[in-house]
């Protein structure tokens, strides 16, 4: 109930205003009325706009990662480097992964926790927890891993909040607990589960102190366990105005090579000393500052220098480089603007 009052509440203030407007209008103050009607229509445009603009950014995530998908999908074909199905399918994801590995980077810039997003979160983060005991053959422990729960220490399992979108008001944990872990195990099977609980993320705590080996559930649970992608997106936009553009545009040299096309030295390399390879271009550049999109015009003579200092093959990475800079820059301007979601 509090969840639905705080997701409506420009609404909610916007509809008491208007019935006390047309109270007073009539009966007391006109002038009191008159305003209060002003306000009450502006509080239900403003909790719209905030609707349709939190959309407009998921709706612009979804289109910018099917993009996305179906250009690695064309460099996988391109290159002749890779055969293997199950390889390719392996690369997909690892490429896709660093959309994700982007919105931790801008994260990490803006210095925003884990805790912060959990806590700026209008609506309630599920989970489950579970502690259980004395299971010598292990067959409840390979269940819950194999659901997607992770451990940490002590007989506890929590579910990423992303693969517990499944729990809704009136949920029977208990039924649950029983279709999912507890069926068909033998008779006399031993175990204890000491409990099980539906958890609101957002009023969970944890805290440590001097101790290096021993985790808290914030440590194993990574951002993107907590919360879809478009829902970081679209918290970076509404609370820290920084847009999905703003996040690809930070300059990263590995986002723009694959992985799979250039030698795993190489690569390495470019990750640890992405930040002098940046200062060079730059420097280079004449400019305080580059884009991801900007990359594309620096000459290729020229980033090839600079790379060879780093790598064996400065030439081919350079190339990369340039045209991935270059797809970014049409997918802004061009395909992200005229491209549906699908």
């Amino acid at each position: 109930m509090m969840s639905f009052i705080k997701k409506h509440l420009f609404i909610l203030i916007g509809i008491f205003l208007i019935v006390s407007s047309i109270f007073f209008y009539l009966y007391f103050y006109p002038f009191v009325g008159i305003v209060s009607f002003t306000i009450g229509i502006i509080s239900i445009f403003v909790s719209l706009w905030q609707t349709l603009s939190n959309k407009k950014i998921k709706e612009e995530y979804e289109t910018l990662f099917q993009i996305y998908k179906e250009q690695n999908k064309e460099l996988i074909e391109r290159y002749k480097e890779v055969k293997d199905e199950k390889e390719k399918e392996s690369i997909e994801k690892k490429q896709l992964k660093k959309l994700l590995d982007k919105i931790n980077e801008t994260l990490q810039k803006e210095n925003i926790s884990k805790e912060d997003l959990i806590e700026k979160l209008d609506s309630p983060l599920f989970t489950i927890l579970i502690q259980k005991y004395n299971e010598p053959k292990k067959q409840i422990q390979n269940r819950l891993l194999g659901l997607g729960f992770k451990t940490f220490g002590q007989g506890i399992y929590i579910l990423p909040p992303v693969k517990a979108n499944f729990i809704k008001r009136g949920f029977d944990l208990k039924r649950w607990l029983q279709r999912r872990i507890l069926k068909d195990l033998p008779k006399d099977y031993k175990y204890i589960i000491k409990f099980a609980a539906i958890v609101d993320m957002r009023k969970m705590i944890c805290d440590k102190q001097l101790v290096t080996k021993a985790q808290t559930y914030l440590d194993i649970l990574s951002v993107e366990d907590l919360i879809q992608p478009h829902q970081i997106v679209t918290y970076l936009k509404s609370k820290r105005n920084i847009s999905l553009r703003d996040v690809i545009e930070l300059a990263n040299i590995s986002f723009l090579v694959e992985e799979y096309l250039v030698k795993k030295k190489d690569y390495k390399i470019l990750k640890k000393n992405n930040d002098k390879i940046l200062s060079e271009i730059k420097r280079e550049m004449n400019v305080d500052e580059v884009k991801t999109t900007e990359l594309g015009s620096i000459d290729e003579e020229t980033l090839s220098k600079i790379l060879e200092k780093y790598v064996s093959e400065p030439k081919k990475i350079a190339e990369r480089i340039k045209e991935n800079s270059i797809f970014w820059k049409n997918v802004f301007n061009n395909k992200l603007k005229a491209a549906p979601p699908k």
